[in-house]
């Protein structure tokens, strides 16, 4: 019975770590290597000047131009998105389709 109630805890402990796309107030509360970027509204954990294939699991680097680019949180569709947030289609600037601001 002990090995399931630890087996449990770890899943629940795991699947509530901060992930890039969470929203924010300070760095503490990104995963380890991200920023919280407060110029989103919400706060946006993110990690500044990756490159293609540099971004954590279910993340994916937005290049914006050749000194700018961001991990967001990768996505298939709106409803992966946080409140406020929308799915936007990969083109040249990002590897896959990634969410951010609807505004």
């Amino acid at each position: 019975m002990l090995p399931a109630i630890l087996t449990l805890t770890l899943m629940l402990a795991v699947g509530c770590a901060p992930q890039i796309g969470a929203e924010c107030a300070s760095d503490n509360e990104c995963p380890s290597g991200a920023r919280c970027d407060l110029s989103v509204e919400g706060g946006l954990c993110t990690v500044r000047g990756c490159r293609p294939g540099d971004c954590p699991e279910d993340a994916t680097c937005v290049v914006i131009d050749r000194h700018t680019s961001f991990c967001l949180k990768s996505c298939e569709s709106d409803d992966a998105c946080r409140d406020g947030h929308r799915c936007y289609d990969a083109d040249e600037q990002a590897e896959t389709n990634y969410c951010f601001s609807a505004d």
